[in-house]
């Protein structure tokens, strides 16, 4: 169950099963924040495209495709620190899964 942490048999969440092997703690990223990622990278491409060949409006739709997949890497952050903020309350009060 990766990123959720292992459950035992009394339904109690194991935080230690989201160390990865390097001893840090597993990072998750939500759908939103992927696509963002990759928003952001295709308008650096669109962006540097656009400088080379001298098409302004190539790069300008660089740079706005760049501003679009900030706001959406955010709109990740928040989900993901929705999610966070569930997952510490439930294992915090040790609940039965």
């Amino acid at each position: 169950m990766q990123g959720q942490g292992a459950v035992d048999r009394r339904g109690w969440v194991d935080e230690a099963a989201n160390i990865d092997h390097y001893g840090h703690k597993e990072a998750h990223m939500t759908e939103e924040h992927g696509k963002g990622t990759i928003s952001d990278i295709k308008g650096t491409l669109k962006e540097a495209g656009g400088r080379l060949t001298g098409n302004k409006d190539m790069e300008a739709e660089g740079q706005l495709q760049q501003t679009q997949g900030e706001a959406q890497k955010g709109l990740g952050d928040i989900q993901q620190q929705f999610r966070d903020s569930g997952s510490t309350n439930r294992d915090r009060d040790r609940e039965p899964r």
